[in-house]
């Protein structure tokens, strides 16, 4: 992945400069498309305990309408890796990956600061998860499960949350900032379909469990990328 953003930034460069030349105008300044790759850290929030991180990734193209001088509107479509891991030692762990197509709704206000335009930005984001595996290591060795589809559907496909973050985009085109996703939804199947058995006078009842997993995803990214 560190490899794809070094050539990402290479070719951007050669954008900009191609830009400069041509005398295209500040392209913060209006409407417009960019792509952008990220690389960060993931966990889940909950009383499950895949709270160590992970690393996480995430790869889009926007589109922002700039409908004020200082205040634009951002959509767009972008893959993202999310997930979170428990690790007992150094030879056992689990780890949960997902990958999500999110579709993000955001608010950008922009503040031009001499070369750069600066633009926090607060928002919401669907997703939908494409694939998930939970990855299971031992002293024995290594093993997944899929589990968004046929009998292991332990997790949700639809995440939304909030996305929040800040942005700076130089003339030349090249963007470069902090993104951080905060999902809302429990993605843990259990806390609809989990029961466990309840002994009294000899007999088995099944109840609702009253402490069911809960995964709320979460994960902050740096992200470069390229406004046109």
């Amino acid at each position: 992945m560190i490899a794809l953003l070094t050539a990402a930034v290479i070719c951007m460069h050669s954008f900009a400069a191609d830009g400069n030349k041509s005398g295209n105008p500040d392209p913060a300044s209006r409407s417009g498309f960019s792509v952008r790759a990220g690389i960060g850290l993931t966990a889940t929030r909950g009383n499950a305990n895949l709270n160590s991180t992970a690393c996480a990734w995430d790869i889009g193209a926007m589109y922002e309408w700039r409908f004020a001088k200082r205040w634009g509107l951002e959509t767009g479509l972008a893959l993202a890796h999310k997930g979170g891991a428990h690790r007992l030692d150094s030879d056992e762990s689990i780890v949960l990956r997902m990958h999500y197509l999110e579709l993000p709704a955001r608010l950008r206000l922009h503040c031009p600061l001499g070369s750069v335009d600066i633009s926090p930005y607060i928002g919401a984001f669907y997703g939908y998860a494409v694939s998930g595996r939970l990855y299971i290591k031992d002293e024995y060795g290594g093993d997944y499960e899929n589990v968004c589809r046929g009998e292991n559907n332990e997790i949700k496909r639809s995440d939304a949350g909030l996305t929040l973050g800040c942005g700076v985009t130089f003339k030349n085109g090249i963007y470069i900032g902090l993104n951080a996703e905060i999902g809302l939804l429990n993605i843990d199947t259990s806390e609809q379909d989990y029961y466990y058995p309840i002994a009294v006078d000899s007999r088995a009842y099944y109840g609702k469990s009253g402490n069911p997993d809960k995964y709320f995803p979460y994960s902050v990214s740096l992200q470069v990328g390229f406004r046109f």
